[in-house]
């Protein structure tokens, strides 16, 4: 069974998350998404130059997290934590 700590999904979180937003603050038409792999737990942010070049991943473990329009970037963070939790524990992860 495959473990990891909840501390190292929150910092990659933080850590991509805020990559993200540097990405994109740089020019209002860059894009990113939050990705999770539910076969190693990689987190990482999937970034893009617009809306029509993102990145199609082939593999089933290769998954986007989600999120909702309208939120502090705390709040963000947290459903992103939340959201790559769920999806790693569905592919038989134990969270620490």
């Amino acid at each position: 069974m495959k473990a990891i700590e909840r501390r190292k999904i929150e910092n990659a979180v933080r850590k991509e998350y805020k990559a993200a937003r540097e990405w994109c603050q740089a020019d209002g038409r860059r894009y990113y998404r939050l990705m999770v792999d539910t076969e190693d737990g990689d987190i990482w942010s999937d970034v893009f130059l617009s809306c029509e070049s993102w990145k199609v991943y082939h593999s089933e473990t290769i998954q986007r997290l989600s999120w909702d329009e309208g939120i502090t970037v705390e709040e963000r963070e947290a459903e992103y934590v939340e959201d790559a939790i769920r999806l790693l524990e569905a592919a038989g992860w134990t969270i620490e």
